[in-house]
Order: C-alpha cells, then sequence, then structure tokens
C-alpha cells in the first residue's frame, strides 16, 4: 500500500532521530532493507526458473501436456521471467551534454585531478559540460543491479562563468565528496539503489504480466526505502560540503553555497522572464545568450535583487521534499555568515576552459538559438497580432461598451504592451463590473503592489479566498513587495503562507494520485449533457461491456472533483489479448473527461477491490 506523505514525514523524522542516536544501528537497518530488495527480487527469479525447469521436464515426459499447459504457465512464466531479468540489468540513463577530453582542457582535468587527490575520491571517467546553472556528479552502474559504475562529473558552463577558481574547488569538492572515503562509497551505493529501485518498480508497472508478483512488494518498499535512504543523503549532503571546505577553506565553501543559490533563482526569478519579454519587440532570438547571461549574472550579485533572493532562500527550512538541507542549516553547519561574495574578476571557467571557453560558449548559444528559434517567431508574430488587437478594442471601446471577455483581454493587452497605470484602471473598472472574479481581484492586487501601494494585499487576499490556486503567485508578490521596501520582517508570514500551500499541494498530487482500498466514493452528479455525452463516446468502444462513473472523496481541494471511471471489459476464454491491452490508452487519448479523471480496467487484478465500491455509488452506472 502507498506510502501517504504524512506516514512518510514521519517515518523520515524518526529515523533521523535514531540515526543520531546510534549511527552503526541505522546503517545496518539500510544495509538490511537494500538486501531484502536483492533478495526478493533474485528470489522471485530463482522460483520462476525452477518452475520453468520444471515444467519443461514434465512436458518432455508427457508431451501432451503441451497442448494443456504449454501458452497457458510456459509462456506466461518466461514472459515474467523477461520482465525480470530485464529489471535486473535496469540502465540509469546516461547524462547528456558536451563531453570534454583532457585534451581540450588540460588546466581543467589538472585541477579536477588534485581535488581527487585531496578527497581520495574515485576517477572520474567522464567529463560532460551542459548549458546548466548546476554542478553534480553521477554513477551509471553498467550491469545494472551487479554494479561496475562509470563516474561521470557534470558541470554547467554558467555556472563556471560567474564563480571563482577557488569557489569552483568547493562546488566540485562537494560533488566528489558523495564518492569519497568509506562514508561516501557506502552513501552512493544506498543513492545508486534508491534511484534503481524507482526504475525496476517503473518497469514492472509496465510488465502486468508481473504486477501480481512484484507490484505489492515495491509498493510497500520502494517509499520504505526511500525514507530510510533520505535520512543517509541529507547527512550526506553534510559531509560533502565538509568535503569542500577541506579543499577551500569554510569561507570560500560556504561563499560557492550562496552564490550557487542566489543566481540559480536569479535565472529562474529574473534573466529568463525579462529576456523572453524581448520576444514581444525582437522577431530574432539572442544570438549570443550565454554571453549575455556571464554578464547579467556576473553585474546581479551586487544587486538588491541578489539581496533580496538570498534573504528568501535564508528563510526557508529545511524540508523533506529535498534531500539538501536548507541554505541556512548548511551555512551553520560550516560555521560561516551568510553574504554575498563579490562577482569574479576571473572566472573559473576563464582559467580552466581557457582554450575551448569561448567556442563552447558559442556553440551552446548556437544550440539554444536553433531550439528555440521558430517559437521565439511564432510568439513575436502573436504579439504583432496583440498589438493589432489592442488598437481594435480601443477602437471598439469608444463606440460601444464592451463586454466581460473584451475588457478583460483590453486590460490585459494593455499591461503588455503599453502601460501598467492604463491597464490598471482597466482592470478596476472590470472588477467593479464583475467584483466575485477571483483573477481580477489577483491582477489588481499585484499592479497595485508593483506601483507600492499597499491596497494591493487586501486584493491578494480576496483572491485568495475566492481561489486558493493564486495563492503560490499572490505570496510571491507580496514578499516581492515587502523586500522591496525594507520590510523583511512581514514577509515571513507569505513565505510561511507558501510553504504550507506547497506542502498541502504536495498531500493534494499524491492523494489524487492514488487509487486504495478504504478510499470512499460518491456519486458523480454530472450534467445531463456531460453525462450524455460521456455515455455516446463510450458507445463507440464495443469492447467495453459496462461502465461506472463516480468521484473519489478527497480531504484536499473538494471543490475540484476528482472522477474515477470504472471499465468493465469484455473477455475471451484466455483472457482480453491485445485488444483489451490497448482500451485503456484509447480511451484516455479520445475521450473528453468533465475533468482530472481516473480511468480503471476493474478486471485489472490491482484493481478488482474498486469495482464494489463504484456500483454502490448513487447513479454511478452510465453503460
Amino acid at each position: 500500500m502507498d506510502m501517504t506523505i504524512a506516514e512518510y514525514e514521519s517515518l523520515v523524522t524518526r529515523l533521523e532521530r535514531s540515526a543520531e542516536r546510534s549511527p552503526g544501528a541505522y546503517k545496518a537497518k539500510v544495509v538490511g532493507l537494500a538486501l531484502l530488495g536483492y533478495s526478493y527480487i533474485f528470489g522471485v527469479l530463482i522460483v520462476l526458473l525452477a518452475l520453468v525447469l520444471g515444467l519443461g521436464a514434465l512436458v518432455l515426459i508427457k508431451p501432451l501436456l503441451l497442448a494443456k499447459i504449454g501458452f497457458k504457465l510456459l509462456i506466461p512464466l518466461a514472459v515474467v521471467i523477461g520482465v525480470c531479468a530485464k529489471a535486473i540489468w535496469v540502465r540509469l540513463g546516461e547524462p547528456e551534454g558536451r563531453a570534454l577530453t583532457p585534451d581540450e582542457a588540460p588546466e581543467l582535468f589538472a585541477e579536477l585531478k588534485r581535488i581527487r587527490k585531496d578527497l581520495g575520491a574515485p576517477r572520474v571517467h567522464e567529463v560532460i559540460i551542459t548549458d546548466d546553472f548546476n554542478a553534480a556528479i553521477t554513477q551509471v552502474p553498467r550491469l545494472g543491479l551487479f554494479g561496475w559504475q562509470k563516474n561521470n562529473l557534470i558541470l554547467g558552463l554558467p555556472l563556471m562563468m560567474t564563480l571563482t577558481l577557488d569557489e569552483f574547488r568547493a562546488v566540485v569538492a562537494h560533488e566528489m565528496g558523495h564518492l569519497a572515503g568509506n562514508h561516501g562509497k557506502f552513501s552512493a551505493w544506498i543513492y545508486r539503489l534508491r534511484m534503481t529501485w524507482y526504475r525496476i518498480k517503473a518497469s514492472f508497472d509496465d510488465g502486468q504480466n508481473a504486477s501480481m508478483l512484484f507490484n505489492r512488494f515495491f509498493n510497500w518498499f520502494v517509499p520504505y526505502f526511500g525514507a530510510y535512504s533520505f535520512v543517509l543523503a541529507r547527512q550526506d549532503e553534510y559531509e560533502a560540503d565538509r568535503s569542500a571546505a577541506e579543499v577551500s577553506g569554510a569561507q570560500v565553501a560556504g561563499a560557492a553555497l550562496v552564490k550557487t543559490h542566489v543566481l540559480g533563482a536569479y535565472l529562474g526569478e529574473k534573466f529568463w522572464p525579462k529576456l523572453f519579454e524581448r520576444n514581444q519587440r525582437e522577431e530574432e532570438a539572442p544570438r549570443r545568450l550565454f554571453v549575455e547571461m556571464h554578464t547579467e549574472l556576473n553585474a546581479s550579485v551586487e544587486s538588491a535583487d541578489a539581496q533580496m533572493l538570498l534573504t528568501q532562500a535564508l528563510q526557508r527550512q529545511t524540508g523533506f521534499d529535498d534531500t539538501h538541507p536548507s541554505l541556512s542549516d548548511r551555512l551553520e553547519a560550516l560555521g560561516v555568515e551568510a553574504e554575498l561574495p563579490p562577482p569574479a574578476e576571473q572566472s573559473a571557467g576563464d582559467v580552466l576552459l581557457a582554450g575551448v571557453h569561448e567556442g563552447l560558449t558559442e556553440e551552446f548559444s548556437r544550440a539554444w538559438h536553433a531550439s528555440v528559434r521558430r517559437k521565439w517567431q511564432e510568439i513575436h508574430a502573436e504579439s504583432r497580432s496583440g498589438r493589432e488587437r489592442l488598437a481594435e478594442l480601443r477602437e471598439l471601446r469608444g463606440e460601444r461598451e464592451l463586454g466581460d471577455q473584451e475588457l478583460w483581454q483590453l486590460a490585459t493587452l494593455t499591461e503588455r504592451f503599453d502601460s501598467e497605470e492604463e491597464a490598471l484602471e482597466l482592470f478596476q473598472v472590470y472588477l467593479d463590473t464583475y467584483p466575485e472574479d477571483a483573477d481580477g481581484h489577483y491582477v489588481v492586487g499585484r499592479l497595485l503592489l508593483s506601483q507600492d501601494d499597499e491596497a494591493g494585499l487586501s486584493c491578494l487576499e480576496t483572491a485568495i479566498e475566492k481561489n486558493e490556486a493564486h495563492t503560490p503567485h499572490a505570496c510571491r508578490d507580496a514578499v516581492e513587495f515587502f523586500f522591496r521596501n525594507d520590510r523583511r520582517a512581514e514577509a515571513q508570514r507569505w513565505i510561511d503562507r507558501h510553504d504550507v500551500y506547497q506542502h498541502r499541494m504536495a498531500e493534494a498530487r499524491q492523494e489524487r494520485n492514488t487509487l486504495k482500498p478504504g478510499d470512499t466514493f460518491f456519486g458523480a452528479s454530472l450534467e445531463p449533457e456531460q453525462l450524455a455525452q460521456l455515455r455516446s463516446q463510450l458507445d463507440m468502444y464495443p469492447t467495453i461491456e459496462e461502465a461506472y462513473i463516480a468521484c473519489k472523496d478527497v480531504r484536499h481541494f473538494k471543490e475540484v472533483p476528482l472522477y474515477v471511471l470504472g471499465i468493465v471489459p469484455h473477455t475471451g476464454l484466455f483472457g482480453g489479448g491485445e485488444e483489451v491491452e490497448e482500451l485503456l490508452p484509447m480511451i484516455l487519448d479520445e475521450v473528453e473527461f468533465p475533468g482530472e479523471t481516473f480511468v480503471i480496467n476493474l478486471k485489472d487484478s490491482d484493481f478488482s477491490w474498486l469495482r464494489t465500491p463504484l456500483e454502490q455509488a448513487s447513479g454511478s452506472r452510465i453503460l
């Protein structure tokens, strides 16, 4: 049975206390769980092979049995063994990016060799440069569960363009620290297993003949092992930070942490939005993107935006959705203050990629330009159409009163292409006419705050009250307003509110992604037109014998129904064959549903329990 988020967090909290009290006992439990996973999958494989050999011997002794049991037992068993063997040989994908050779960047490889020697870390087999603002080290087991690791060091070019050489050493030392020493080797093994079990579970989910043997076990085992390994992964992040401090010093390691947190957030919240605003004015996408990025990131380190992003990062608390501790906790563990370091006068990229730095920058810029060129031009053309529509609506407004959609479009286009002040006036006119519209309250609140008018806060409150979906954007706008006006203490309530909403959203996603015995269902209460449309669509599939639709009773966001459509397909003597297997994907692709909907085969052994509660829901049978 799937573990809920609350159960997962409770288990992680208990395990953290247990690991602190008795680290050895905790690690022994992790090893025991890892071996349990191995034992189960290999044990099932051995039993299946024994059955096949036994049945094969029986067929040789009594050939007439072949016609009776061959298709019913031997072939399904062989299929399950194939699924099992494929899962054991599961491959983690190779990271994407530009592989770099020692001949191209001898200074970089020499630096990596020094860091590896200082830490006693294993060999890096391949260095890959990407266009991400990130660094990572991955291990790809060439032989699936049997290991033989290939170590890949992934370095983001934008990151190397903004860090000093010492800061870069700290970042690389952190990544290599994940593999260094006995602790690192153990943690890396557990981390690889964590990823491998998820892949194995996914491969079993795809193999219907294996589901009865494996799904129940792995539905329990994978989240349980995930909780145990989560605690170890969290500890490993602190160990890796200590490796960074060992190589570069605690102050530099802290500076690298601050810079990567702040500039990573700056890219997502400032750089990219501003960049894509340019396609309203410019027909061609920038051709030297990474040169522009380098210049702006270095300039932004000393900006008010960077200080605001740092404060926000420091106020976030360590949670359960990421194995990385919060920035404030990591800096405290290093014993350093949170300060924005100055921009790099000479970046690590300038020094360590001297021979290929310019070429890589141009290469990545060309690739990015080629990937966005068509979409950029489409958006630019749409912007031109938008300006024409804005002129048309202004002319219409001089002739007659605009309808609600026309007035909203006029206000939206005015903000996009002309004046925020004029747009605010138009949105306020709209809100006066339609005071129950949550979107109107949100936009008016956002625009008031952008003009530093505190009245916008009450508009945001009203928008959230009328539609909770506005919470994350409203909280972001409020926090930016308070930071901009040096009222940071008042921002905390909105930061906390955002975190609570995100936590609730995570619980809602889990609740809406699972169906399990004990769930409650009630009548869907569809409008007659909706019901008739759904019925007529399902009538197009002769394979369907019966169909039921109901709603799952959910704790979060009850105003958004979660429908469950149960299908009873016609199956022959030997099962449904390919026609039944293809039925659900066809329905999902072709049928228009009344909202968020699960589509379930009620003859599937994993969901046979669901038929009774669906049948009992009021008015559920539709075919």
